[in-house]
């Protein structure tokens, strides 16, 4: 797979087009597997943890397209999730975007609130469930009971070195307010989350900072971190 470069700048919509090809034969890859509604999925962030989003390439003229317009310049880098025969490839990319040199994270929780509950000491090489709580603000539980990419709700997870990336899902479809996902940390230091759900037809994004450390002992107690 190659990442045909575009020059970004902020402001100005850039052109993220990616070209799959065949190892042998030379020829363009054009057909995928719908996975969770859409046939390649694609995840950007700035290299600080900032600036998030999930978005999802289309096919033209034989090449994977989505049009995208970065709102703060800096270094980020794009994995371009998709599965082929069978097999699900995770490719990443790095690009630079010129213009402005800050600007504010929007807010996409809109109104929600999300607590993220964990361990209080996340360790590398254990399973660890992370839960995520939606209330409103009174703190009244909000279900979830609309799908999102045919799912309850999508989890990421990149760590500080842009080494582990992680994309998982809540399947269960238990129509309440904890959206459950569990997940084997294999890098410590800093982490970032950012877990996608859909309320009223509208697609919320919350994220937290956390860190893991080395060591394979559990702890049962939980913290609580809050977004919104």
């Amino acid at each position: 797979i190659a990442f045909n470069q575009p020059t970004a700048k902020t402001g100005q919509e850039a052109s993220l087009e990616f070209a799959i090809t065949e190892k042998d034969s030379g020829k363009k890859v054009t057909m995928l597997e719908i996975m969770h509604d859409k046939p390649m999925h694609m995840v950007l962030v700035r290299k600080d943890l900032k600036h998030f989003d999930h978005i999802h390439p289309i096919l033209k003229d034989n090449n994977w397209v989505v049009p995208y317009v970065f709102n703060a310049a800096g270094e980020y880098r794009l994995w371009v999730d998709f599965t082929k025969n069978g097999i699900q490839h995770v490719v990443d990319f790095d690009l630079s975007v010129s213009g402005k040199q800050e600007a504010e994270e929007q807010d996409r929780v809109y109104g929600l609130k999300v607590n993220m509950q964990a361990p209080s000491k996340i360790n590398t090489g254990n399973n660890v469930d992370l839960d995520f709580v939606v209330t409103d603000a009174t703190g009244k539980a909000v279900p979830i009971t609309e799908k999102f990419l045919a799912a309850n709700a999508h989890l990421i997870t990149i760590d500080e070195s842009l080494q582990e990336f992680n994309h998982a899902h809540d399947m269960n479809f238990d129509n309440n307010n904890v959206l459950s996902f569990t997940h084997l940390f294999s890098k410590a230091g800093r982490h970032k989350a950012w877990v996608q759900f859909s309320v009223n037809g509208k697609v919320r994004t919350a994220s937290f900072d956390f860190s893991v450390s080395e060591g394979m002992s559990s702890m049962k107690s939980t913290e609580k971190m809050e977004h919104g």
